[in-house]
Order: C-alpha cells, then sequence, then structure tokens
C-alpha cells in the first residue's frame, strides 16, 4: 500500500530507519511481548514513526513504514501502552502479558491541531514523498477558507479549474480535459455519467478530512475515467466529543452558516454537521462592444444556494473498525450563459444522496475490508419563457430536461503485510449504475432515454520497500481488469481493458536527502451515455466509438536539505499520449457527431518549499510548462495547442501560523490560452492573489474562532472560459465558536 501521508517530520524518517535496524538485529535474541499497528482513525492510514511508550518506563518503539511496532523483554503483567504522533490526538490503551504469544493491540489515532507554547502543528507533512500522491489535510483546506473543493484545488501545481462562474468549474490536471478526472466522495463517484463533468462548485468543502490527488494515469487503482489523474475526497469523522457553530458573510449576498457535533461513548462515535449557504452573484464586470467601447454591467441570474447534510456512525473495539454514513446534498443556482449569449430564466438543481457502509478488520500483518455505497444524483435544467417579462429572453431556446442516475457499488480488499519489505493487495469491486433521462417538452424523444452499466473489476498491488541505513527503495506495481457491459434499449457494448503500472522511489541521507521517483502506466476511459447514445434534433452519438486509452510516464528528482529552515526542491517531467480521445465536432450535414483523435500532453513541474524549523511560516512555489499537442491527420490542426491549456502557470503561497492565529497569501499567474484548435485566437494572461486571515481565543473551555478573506486582492478583470467574467475583488469575514470535552 502507497505511503499516502503527505508530510512527515525528517525526525520520524530518522527514527523509523534506527528502528528497523534495530528491530532486525535484537530479534534473534529477544522474545517479543506486544506487537500491534499505528494508523489513521479516519482512512486507516498507516503511520509511520509513531512513538510507542511504555508508561513508567524506558520501553517503547517507533512504528515501521507499515505501521507496526514490536516491543520486547517484558514481564508478565498489565502494562499501560502512550501512542504520539505529531498532528494527532494521543491515544492510551491497556493490555496485558503473558508467557503466551504475544499481545497484539491496534491504535487508531484522530488527527487534530495540537497547540503547545506558541508553536501550531498540523498532520500530514511528509519530509520525502513516499508516493505520487498529494494529499491536502484538513489544515490546507481550512486555511485557503474555501467554500468548494474547487476553490481548494485552484492552488495546487498541475491543476486548473475552468471556471465558469455561476455555470459551475470543471478540473483540468497537466492538461487533460475535464471528463478524463476521476472525482471521488467517500469511495462513491461523481462524474456525471452523461457527459463525465464533475461541477466541483457542487461538491461543498465544509466537513471535509482530506483530499489525495493522483496526477497522470490511475486506471491500475480506480478503472475507468483516471486517464488525467483522481481526485479523492475523503469526509471526516471524530472520535472527540466537540460542538461548533461557525457564520460567515461576505460581498455579493454570500451568507453561510455550518454546525457541527460530534460525540464519544465507549466504543461508539457519531458525527453530524450541516452546512448551508446562499449568494445572489450579482457582481460588476466590464463589457467590452465590438467598436472596443467599454460600459460598467453586472451579471445577473448567478445567484446560487445549497444545503449540505453529512453524518457519520463509527463503532472500533479491538481488531474490528465499522462505521456508516450518509450525506445529503441539494443545490440550485442561475446559469447566466456567455455576455453575448445570455439566458436570463435558465435555471439548475442538484440532489444527491451518498450511503455507504466500511468494515475492517485488522490483526497482525491482515487487513480486511468491505465496503458498500451506493449514491442517487437527480438534476434538472431549464430555460423556458416566462409569461410576461421586461427582460429579453435571448438566442438560446427553450428546454427542460430531467436526468437521474443511481450508483451502486461493493467493493473487498485483502491486505497482508509479509514483513517489513513486502506487503501485497487484492481488491475486487462490483458497480451497477443505471441511468435516466426525461425531456419535459418532449416526452417521447429523450435524448438518451435509459442506460444501464455493469463493471466487474479485480485488482492485484505489491509493494517492495527496502530500507538500509540512509538507502530506501520503494517498488510498487500493479495491475487491473476491468469487464464492462453497457448498454441502452437494443444497443449493447462490452469492453475488457487491463490497466497495468509500475511506480519507483528511490531516496539517500537522513537530514540532507536526494530522491528520484518515476511511474508509468496505461489508462482508459469508457465513452459515456452521451458519447454512445444521445440522440436529438441534428445531435447524434456513436454506438461503436473507441474508448479513449493512454499511456503516461513521469519522472521527478528531488532534493531536501537544511539552511535556516527546510527546503525542499523537486523537478518533474510527464509524457501522457492519448488514442482516440473523444471529441465533438460539428460534421457533415451540419450533425453535431463525436469521434476519435490522438493526443499527446508533455510538460514540466518544477516546486520549491521552504519552512521555519518550528512551522512559523512556510513559503511555496511551483512552475509549470504544459505543451498539449494535437495529433488529429487535418492540417488545419495537427500539433496545435489544445484550447484552453495554459502553457506557462506560477503558483506561489505564503502561510504563517502561531500560537493564536494565522495568514495565508496564494498566488496565480495563469499564462496566455488558445481558444480555437487553429491556434488564431487567444485569450490573455491573468493575476489573481488572495488572502486570508484567522485568529483564536479560548474562554472556559469554549474556542471562539474570527475568520477573514479577501478574493482577487487586486481587484484583477479576467476570465477562465471566453465571455464568462468571475467576479472582481471579494471578501468574507466569519465568526465560530466550539466546545470541545476535555479541553483547556
Amino acid at each position: 500500500m502507497l505511503l499516502r501521508s503527505a508530510t512527515i517530520n525528517v525526525f520520524f524518517q530518522k527514527v523509523v530507519c534506527l528502528s528497523v535496524l534495530v528491530t532486525t538485529l535484537v530479534t534473534a535474541q529477544t522474545s517479543v511481548k506486544i506487537t500491534g499497528r499505528v494508523v489513521d482513525a479516519a482512512t486507516n492510514q498507516a503511520l509511520a514513526g509513531a512513538n510507542v511508550q511504555v508508561s513508567g518506563s524506558a520501553r517503547g518503539a517507533a512504528t515501521n513504514a507499515s505501521g507496526q511496532f514490536e516491543i520486547e523483554n517484558l514481564l508478565n503483567g498489565h502494562y499501560t501502552l502512550s501512542v504520539t504522533f505529531m498532528g494527532y490526538t494521543p491515544v492510551t490503551k491497556q493490555v496485558h502479558v503473558t508467557d503466551g504469544p504475544p499481545a497484539e493491540i491496534l491504535f487508531q489515532l484522530e488527527p487534530r491541531v495540537l497547540e503547545t507554547d506558541g508553536v501550531q502543528v498540523t498532520a500530514e507533512r511528509d519530509a520525502v514523498p513516499t508516493a505520487h500522491v498529494i494529499v491536502l489535510s484538513r489544515r490546507d483546506v481550512e486555511r485557503t477558507q474555501a467554500t468548494t473543493v474547487g476553490d481548494v484545488l485552484k492552488h495546487v501545481p498541475g491543476i486548473e479549474i475552468l471556471d465558469a462562474g455561476a455555470q459551475g468549474e470543471k478540473i483540468s490536471i497537466r492538461g487533460s480535459r475535464s471528463n478524463q478526472v476521476l472525482v471521488l466522495l467517500d469511495g462513491v463517484a461523481l462524474n456525471d455519467p452523461m457527459t463525465g463533468d464533475v461541477d466541483l462548485s457542487a461538491v461543498p468543502a465544509h466537513n471535509v478530512q482530506k483530499i489525495e490527488i493522483h496526477k497522470g494515469s490511475a486506471s491500475s487503482e480506480y478503472g475507468s475515467g483516471a486517464i488525467g489523474g483522481v481526485i479523492n475526497i475523503i469526509s471526516g469523522s471524530s472520535s472527540q466529543e466537540k460542538f461548533h457553530v461557525g457564520a460567515k458573510s461576505g460581498s455579493y449576498g454570500f451568507r453561510k452558516i455550518e454546525p457541527s457535533a460530534s460525540l464519544q461513548w465507549r466504543d461508539f462515535s457519531m458525527l453530524v454537521s450541516l452546512q448551508a449557504q446562499h449568494s445572489d452573484g450579482a457582481y460588476p464586470f466590464t463589457l467590452v462592444q465590438a467598436d472596443e467601447s467599454a460600459t460598467q454591467q453586472q451579471r445577473s441570474n448567478a445567484d446560487m444556494w445549497s444545503h449540505n447534510v453529512y453524518s457519520r456512525l463509527g463503532y472500533s473495539r479491538n481488531h474490528h473498525q465499522f462505521a456508516v454514513y450518509y450525506q445529503s446534498f441539494s443545490s440550485e443556482r442561475g446559469n447566466p450563459g456567455r455576455i453575448y449569449y445570455l439566458t436570463p430564466f435558465a435555471r439548475s438543481t442538484l440532489s444527491r444522496q451518498i450511503w455507504g457502509g466500511d468494515y475492517l478488520f485488522s490483526r497482525h500483518t491482515w487487513d480486511v475490508r468491505a465496503q458498500v455505497n451506493g449514491a442517487k444524483n437527480r438534476s434538472e435544467s431549464l430555460n423556458l419563457r416566462p409569461p410576461v417579462s421586461d427582460v429579453p429572453f435571448g438566442s438560446t431556446p427553450e428546454f427542460h430536461f430531467y436526468n437521474t442516475f443511481t450508483t451502486t457499488q461493493f467493493q473487498t480488499q485483502l491486505q497482508h503485510h509479509s514483513n517489513a519489505w513486502l506487503s501485497n493487495k487484492l481488491a475486487c469491486e462490483y458497480k451497477t449504475l443505471h441511468f435516466k433521462d426525461r425531456n419535459a417538452l418532449a416526452p417521447n424523444s429523450s435524448p438518451v432515454g435509459e442506460a444501464d452499466d455493469r463493471v466487474f473489476a479485480f485488482s492485484f498491488k505489491q509493494d517492495y520497500r527496502i530500507i538500509q541505513s540512509k538507502f530506501r527503495l520503494h517498488i510498487s506495481p500493479s495491475l487491473r481488469y476491468d469487464a464492462a457491459d453497457v448498454h441502452s434499449g437494443p444497443t449493447k457494448r462490452s469492453e475488457r481493458q487491463w490497466s497495468p503500472q509500475l511506480g519507483l522511489f528511490m531516496a539517500y541521507g537522513s537530514g540532507k536527502q536526494l530522491y528520484l521517483k518515476s511511474t508509468i502506466g496505461r489508462a482508459f476511459r469508457m465513452p459515456t451515455f452521451a458519447d454512445l447514445f444521445y440522440q436529438d434534433f441534428r445531435v447524434q452519438g456513436k454506438p461503436d466509438l473507441l474508448p479513449e486509452k493512454s499511456l503516461n510516464r513521469e519522472a521527478g528528482l528531488g532534493a531536501q536539505f537544511h539552511l535556516m529552515g527546510e527546503w525542499r526542491l523537486e523537478a518533474s517531467a510527464f509524457q501522457n499520449t492519448i488514442e482516440n480521445m473523444i471529441v465533438w465536432r460539428l460534421g457533415s450535414f451540419e450533425f453535431f457527431r463525436p469521434y476519435n483523435t490522438n493526443v499527446e500532453i508533455t510538460g514540466e513541474e518544477y516546486v520549491l518549499s521552504w519552512r521555519t524549523i518550528a512551522e512559523h511560516i512556510t513559503l511555496t512555489g511551483s512552475y509549470t510548462h504544459l505543451q498539449p499537442l494535437n495529433k488529429n491527420d487535418n492540417i488545419t490542426v495537427y500539433n496545435k495547442i489544445l484550447p484552453y491549456r495554459p502553457q506557462h502557470s506560477v503558483k506561489a503561497g505564503l502561510d504563517m501560523e502561531f500560537s493564536k492565529w494565522s495568514t495565508s497569501l496564494f498566488y496565480r499567474n495563469v499564462g496566455e490560452r488558445f481558444i480555437t484548435e487553429a491556434n488564431t485566437k487567444s485569450m490573455p494572461s491573468y493575476v489573481v492573489l488572495d488572502w486570508t486571515m484567522s485568529c483564536t481565543i479560548t474562554v472556559r473551555k469554549i474556542k471562539f474562532g474570527l475568520e477573514g478573506a479577501i478574493y482577487n486582492v487586486l481587484d484583477t478583470e479576467y476570465q477562465v472560459l471566453r465571455d464568462m467574467p468571475l467576479p472582481g475583488r471579494e471578501w468574507r469575514i466569519g465568526l465560530s465558536a466550539s466546545y470541545e470535552q476535555g479541553a483547556h
């Protein structure tokens, strides 16, 4: 299993290496009395470098890369073990030692912010990355004060959010199309089966515990749709008794309230949270006419509201952990359209229910996990002429559609940590998806009607780890097989795909470290229901459309050293060759149809970061160069840059944290983007600067918080998509109060 913790302190890496060597030498001479494992309570991710101590004695151990530990040479009797890990709540348990087999114990640690004398430390800090995954912790989400997941991801290198204002946020990872990125929420895919897209503005950041970002192909683990990458969103859970309420207000009629409560009783834990927000979206912008004269306008029909409810009930005892959860989300927004093709009466609504259950059994070197989850999404989009109105209706014709899709998924996973250097994981998955759409203006001519997708998949993955003195080697081969059957009415499709991948990570050094990482893998994406079955006036899907296939290669070199703080420098080069990419285009007889073409995306990514030893100040900067080329045989577009992909982008951040307050600056400089396939027209570059601030005070166990943010501090007028102006300077201010049982 890949080590997905995104930032653990250098000190812990030294302890891990030393503990593995000492354990190897001493095992043959002593008798093991206690064995166990330390994991993240929310994700079951192994915590390497956690400190396990026998209370009242000098005996203890540090966990290895698999989160395991051993304590030897103890007399028979009762002992108290305590586990500490930076950024997690300490846990204490009782254990009884006898002459028989070693006592076994599992520690599940809850992430939290730790406050000491003037120092604030958060989890998810890794001195050297050991996997090709970026992990954003709850603290990373909080410091952006983002409302949606799309707002959080804007600051990540290699990711562009195609923000169309009230019409939603689409994601692109290293030049991919938005429907080539798989977005998961607690294991449930949010991608619309009609288009393959996900509107990230409809994924609230409230209660997100962590976000795992896989750049490049990830089909060997996740299956179809992961050509560009995967955004894996994990909702929060807590075993702490805590009550929280927060409220925010801001420009353009923004209002938000978010109460939550978490309780702990014996082996049970419960979390309930709510979020409600509203914005009228009536922001000003400059409209440039054809004669280049400029007038001030106001964006209308750009309002939105949303409600989100999340609940989770957990049970944990000995080697067993069980949880059930439920989330309900609903929203409505106006769709103002492009500034020259306004749709003042277009609206869209979305309701989504996600439920699931997760069982984990962990004992010795075995982990067994079973998950079942489901989701039901209902959406409605309409543009209807009102009976009486002084507002021009616009040139977009009337429409009124309903879409519904239901997903059920069952997954099992068996993982065995054979020893300190080898682990194996075997998983299988079965998923069903039922889709139905309806044209309310013409009930007998629905674009797709009903369609079904059934997928069976199994995967096998191995992790080899070698740690010798200052040298570390991690090799992770994986393979997945997907069998998909898709049908709509009499039309049926069957696809069988193999997705292999190989990852390599090497590091040398302790205080100063040099590391190398590389991956190569194949990925695929099945055509969507619209690609295959869509039928409407002059719009036709293609049932024999080929699936997209990609070969992704990446290599990175990095270094870490200490000089008035901790420095990290990393340079990566990547290439993603996509065969049969699906593109819709106006063809013969004025029909709009999909077709297959080829694309090659290459680029480089450079990341530099520095933070003080006490982590009061953190500076990050990144530069991404992208070369996304169209390989279509048409001479007009061959080797042209794909539209809306910036070839150059720079991102930077400054984060300062002290005992009671913190502040952050986020900078984005996105280069020129072509908007035509022939590269004849382009959009100018833009610069956006965001600022956030927060401070807390504690009065009689109640923690009061004040938050403030100014987005687009420079008041830049810019567009990410053509004729879709975005807001200028915005402000937010919020107050919160929380009570945590046992807090001081």
